[in-house]
């Protein structure tokens, strides 16, 4: 009996050693973000990404013309493509992902109808490629102005997100689905 007594009070000596060395000074003398860093959390913290919409979207407009076309333009959000806006303040990396968009424009007129698809694709050259791939497709309005008896004028134009850099054009389209882009030439700001 006297043994077992021995035995538990051992135990209990060694017990209470071991949680009274554990008191976690070295702990307390950790920063917020070693502590983090340590727990392999700092990255969930540290990051703040978005999608610019968050959603899918889409805009729908048709148009009556004077000179007898009818225009529909289906201008919608494109779920599988970005373009990336990186950058650091402080300790937190932004990333800022805007989303691409599509056009489907129909033109209807004397009982024919044409379509066309309106991205990137349309417009790109390979010798801006930089530009190409950090600008995304701005609305596409129809330029009733420019318009004509025989095709309709719309304005197109790409833009790098929270930058002043864009591309605009005219773009021309009949009603056997006939096209030609013009790009406009925009003076330079100071």
């Amino acid at each position: 009996m006297i043994s077992r007594l021995y035995t538990l009070f051992f135990i209990a000596f060694f017990t209470g050693f071991i949680l009274l060395s554990c008191s976690g000074k070295d702990k307390a003398l950790l920063t917020p973000q070693d502590s983090l860093k340590e727990k392999k959390l700092l990255d969930s913290f540290s990051e703040n990404i978005q999608y610019f919409p968050e959603k899918y979207s889409e805009m729908v407009t048709d148009t009556t013309l004077s000179n007898g076309f009818r225009v529909h333009i289906k201008t919608q959000t494109d779920m599988e493509s970005s373009v990336l806006n990186e950058f650091k303040q402080d300790t937190i990396h932004f990333k800022y992902y805007f989303r691409n968009f599509t056009s489907n424009i129909e033109i209807f007129r004397n009982n024919q109808s044409s379509k066309k698809v309106i991205d990137k694709s349309l417009f790109s050259d390979k010798s801006e490629q930089d530009f190409w791939t950090k600008a995304i497709l701005g609305p596409i309005t129809v330029d009733f102005l420019n318009s004509t008896e025989e095709e309709v004028c719309f304005n197109v134009y790409f833009c790098i997100p929270e930058s002043d850099v864009c591309k605009d054009y005219k773009l021309f389209l009949n009603e056997k689905g006939m096209e030609r882009v013009e790009k406009i030439i925009t003076p330079e700001l100071p």
